[in-house]
């Protein structure tokens, strides 16, 4: 266990939220839209997205917050309508990844 999630779980036992609501929100709808094959060169992301998941019950078998889960729907919404929205740049310095311009996946070639 590193420093980092030694300091989130400690924070979390003592009723502090180190990670916020909408920054929680924003990180799940980059999972959501861009994969997280973006984490696996981050390891602080790793570990916010493993302490948002169980934080908002997002596991198998979890309950999800719904205010929270309408959060992220809106965040997603904002990616899909402004491409790169100025919010995702601090993800990219924070976590020390980039996310290129999203683009919606073209319709597989058996749907027509």
């Amino acid at each position: 266990m590193t420093l980092y999630e030694q300091m989130l779980n400690t924070a979390a036992q003592c009723g502090i939220n180190v990670i916020g609501k909408e920054h929680a929100a924003q990180l799940m709808a980059v999972v959501y839209l861009y994969g997280d094959e973006s984490a696996v060169y981050s390891e602080k992301m790793r570990t916010d997205i493993s302490h948002v998941s169980n934080k908002y019950g997002l596991y198998g078998g979890g309950i999800p917050d719904s205010d929270f889960i309408d959060g992220v729907r809106q965040y997603i919404a904002d990616i899909k309508r402004q491409k790169h929205p100025v919010w995702l740049n601090r993800f990219e310095e924070q976590y020390g990844v980039t996310f290129p311009e999203y683009r919606e996946a073209p319709p597989p070639k058996w749907r027509k």
